[in-house]
């Protein structure tokens, strides 16, 4: 099992701008995040199906599914895992931890198929 701490990532709203764009704040954020994993992977990557489970911390306005989307697709711009489809990442989970304020933690394991 890998665990990475990441920075809070922007809210979906503030990602895009029209529509495709990728936003000042998400770059600086996704330019962080990837600096971050690739420290912490040491260039492991993960070519079978995984389990990832992500705690954030609580903030009642934000959707807890914006944190799933942006990570995960980091972790794959990154090289930790192959692919974010099903077959590759058939387990998802994500928790409210009260204990974080200013990070997100990642928890990367192989699971049996």
């Amino acid at each position: 099992m890998i665990e990475y701490s990441l920075p809070v990532p922007p809210s979906t709203n503030a990602m895009y701008i029209k529509g495709r764009i990728k936003s000042p704040v998400y770059r600086r954020w996704e330019r962080e995040a990837l600096w971050m994993i690739k420290i912490d992977a040491g260039g492991v990557t993960f070519d079978a199906p995984v389990a990832i489970a992500i705690r954030v911390p609580y903030n009642p306005r934000r959707d807890l599914d914006n944190y799933m989307k942006v990570t995960i697709d980091a972790l794959v711009t990154a090289g930790v895992i192959v692919d974010d489809n099903m077959k590759r990442v058939p387990v998802k989970s994500i928790r409210v931890d009260r204990s974080l304020q200013d990070e997100i933690r990642v928890a990367i394991k192989l699971v049996d198929e």
